[in-house]
């Protein structure tokens, strides 16, 4: 039983790793995402100012895969 014991601590200490390295990963996808779309928010705009007023710039919907009300929250945390 000991020895069952220290398999499963030993598993919960991997595990426990590997959630914190995921959570790190996360956060720093997170950041990057926002990051370019301030760039991209950037380029559309500089582009947007120099075109004809008679052309209506097309509406830019992008797929938010941090959402801040979604599984990854206003944190870094995972939801699982």
């Amino acid at each position: 039983m000991e020895n069952e014991l220290e398999e499963l601590e030993d598993r919960h200490r991997n595990l426990a790793q590997s959630y914190t390295d995921l959570d790190s990963t996360a956060a720093k996808l997170k950041q990057e995402v926002k990051q370019l779309r301030n760039e991209l928010e950037t380029v559309h705009g500089s582009r947007e100012g120099s075109m004809n007023d008679e052309l209506t710039p097309q509406s830019h919907n992008f797929y938010d895969p941090f959402p801040s009300d979604g599984v990854f929250g206003s944190g870094t945390g995972l939801g699982f």
